[in-house]
């Protein structure tokens, strides 16, 4: 069984980030779609509804700064996974549902 650990590095940038390999857990990311709803379930046992807004798969030959700004500032929710065998990316983005 697989895990989703949070990306606490991002957390001052007003984001959420959860990190999971892509043959565990993170596999399950490369099945939400634009429009998808999504729930958090904190450790207190509150939850957070998002609406997945992006999705977006980069290859192993990226600005990881300029790539780092794009994705993770803000209030939103990125769920982060490998992408094929050389370093690539999968980022879904999602931001809290009204």
């Amino acid at each position: 069984m697989g895990s989703v650990s949070q990306f606490q590095e991002v957390t001052p940038y007003g984001s959420i980030g959860l990190l999971a390999h892509d043959h565990l857990e993170g596999e399950k990311f490369y099945d939400l779609k634009v429009n998808d709803p999504l729930r958090i379930i904190y450790s207190d046992g509150t939850g957070q509804d998002y609406i997945i807004s992006q999705t977006m798969l980069v290859g192993e030959k990226y600005d990881w700064n300029k790539l780092f700004y794009q994705v993770y500032v803000g209030d939103k929710l990125v769920l982060q996974t490998c992408y094929g065998q050389n370093g690539g990316r999968l980022f879904v983005i999602a931001y809290k549902k009204e």
